[in-house]
């Protein structure tokens, strides 16, 4: 991406990726996992996944990804019961990123939690 902007700062650049991969996502379940999946390339690694120190509520993570905070919470809670992530105390550890990524190739994740689980 650099190479199309060689005048932008690395952090415009990220930014702008950031914002971009959020704001093509379709459901809250994409957006959220593409957001693991930004933290865990990050994050230092670890035998049983990436591990990232949270220190963001979750109210700030909905600002983050357009969402709820009922939504953020219910999509953690899922995510935990799935094994694809784990939280000790401010460290959340991305247990399955493959998992992860295939979320969001999946055709499911293109509806909400709220429709998947009706």
């Amino acid at each position: 991406m650099q190479s199309e902007w060689p005048n932008s700062s690395a952090a415009t650049i990220t930014a702008y990726e950031e914002i971009r991969t959020l704001g093509l996502t379709t459901s809250p379940a994409e957006k959220f996992a593409k957001l693991l999946l930004s933290w865990s390339s990050d994050s230092q690694g670890a035998g049983n996944g990436s591990q990232v120190r949270l220190t963001l509520t979750h109210a700030e993570i909905t600002e983050m990804i357009g969402t709820t905070r009922e939504t953020v919470s219910r999509l953690s809670s899922e995510f935990k019961k799935k094994q694809l992530l784990q939280l000790k105390g401010s460290t959340l550890i991305i247990r399955n990123k493959s998992a992860l990524e295939k979320l969001l190739l999946s055709p499911a994740s293109r509806f909400s939690y709220r429709e998947r689980n009706a």
